[in-house]
C-alpha cells in the first residue's frame, strides 16, 4: 500500500506540473482555460490512476496518465522506497507494531488542524454579515439583469471584510465592506457587483473549496499551496474579464479596482 501511495503522489505531481506548465505557456487564450487545466491537476490527486484502472478503461481516460508520467511515476517512487522503505521498522519499530504508525498519525493530525481552522473561518465570515440596505439590493438587481443572472442571492454588508468577495458553499451571499458603495460612482459599484456575479456564475465557491479541501488533505505537499495560489489568481482573471465582456469599460473597472483597494 505504501508503495501505491508513493507512486500517486509522484504521478499526480507530475501530471499537476506538465498541465501547469501548459497553462503558463497559453497567456494569450482565456483565464478560465488555465483555470481548468490547474483544476484538473489537482484533482488528479483524488483519483489514482491504479483505482481508475481497476474499474474500467473508459473511467481511465477522464483523467488519464501518459505512458511516460507513469513510468517516471513508477521508477521514482521504486528509487524512494529503496532509500526510505526501511526507515519505519529502524525508527518506530514498537509503534508500528502496535498498529500504530507515527506517519499516518502526524497526516491526519495535520488534515484535522487545517479542516477544523477552514471550518472557523467559513463560520464566521457568514456569522459577521449584516443585512444591507435597499440601494444595494436595487444594485445587485440591476447588476444581475445586465449579466443575466437568473439565480436566487443575497447580499450583505460587513465590518471585518477588506474588499468584495463571494462566501457560502451552497446558498452563497455576496459581501460589500460597510461604507464602499458611497466611495464608489454607480458604475463602479455595478463593476464590482458584476465581478462577484461572475464568481457565483462559475461556482468558484464550490471549486474552491473543493481545491483547499484537497490541500487540507495533502498539507504536505507544497505544489498544491502553489497550485491554489495559481487558480485564484486565473479565477480572478476569469471573472475580470467577464464584466469587460458586460460592457464596463476598462477605466471604470480599472478604477473601481484602485478604490476597492
Amino acid at each position: 500500500m505504501g508503495a501505491l501511495l508513493v507512486r500517486h503522489l509522484i504521478e499526480s505531481t507530475l501530471l499537476c506540473l506538465l498541465l501547469g506548465a501548459i497553462a503558463a505557456s497559453l497567456q494569450r487564450q482565456r483565464a478560465a482555460v488555465r483555470h481548468a487545466l490547474w483544476l484538473i491537476g489537482v484533482s488528479k490527486l483524488l483519483a489514482p490512476t491504479f483505482l481508475l484502472t481497476a474499474t474500467g478503461a473508459q473511467l481511465a481516460f477522464l483523467l488519464p496518465a501518459t505512458a511516460w508520467i507513469s513510468y517516471l511515476a513508477a521508477r521514482a517512487s521504486a528509487l524512494l522506497l529503496a532509500l526510505f522503505g526501511n526507515w519505519p521498522s529502524h525508527l518506530f519499530t514498537d509503534a508500528i507494531q502496535n498498529g500504530f504508525h507515527p506517519l499516518l498519525a502526524l497526516w491526519l493530525l495535520g488534515s484535522t488542524v487545517m479542516f477544523a481552522g477552514w471550518f472557523i473561518r467559513l463560520g464566521q465570515s457568514r456569522y459577521m454579515l449584516m443585512p444591507a440596505g435597499s440601494e444595494e439590493k436595487e444594485a445587485l438587481e440591476r447588476a444581475r439583469q445586465t449579466f443575466g443572472f437568473t439565480a436566487g442571492i443575497e447580499i450583505g454588508l460587513s465590518r471585518s471584510s477588506n474588499e468584495p468577495s463571494l462566501v457560502g458553499l451552497f446558498r452563497p451571499a455576496i459581501t460589500i465592506p460597510q461604507g464602499l458603495r458611497e466611495r464608489l460612482s454607480s458604475m463602479e459599484y455595478n463593476a464590482v457587483l458584476l465581478h462577484e456575479l461572475a464568481h457565483a456564475r462559475r461556482r468558484d465557491n464550490l471549486s474552491s473549496a473543493f481545491v483547499h479541501a484537497v490541500a487540507c488533505i495533502f498539507w504536505f505537499h507544497p505544489l498544491l499551496w502553489f497550485a491554489e495560489k495559481r487558480l485564484i489568481s486565473e479565477l480572478e482573471r476569469a471573472c475580470d474579464e467577464a464584466v469587460i465582456r458586460c460592457g464596463i469599460t476598462p477605466r471604470t473597472y480599472i478604477a473601481a479596482l484602485v478604490k476597492v483597494c
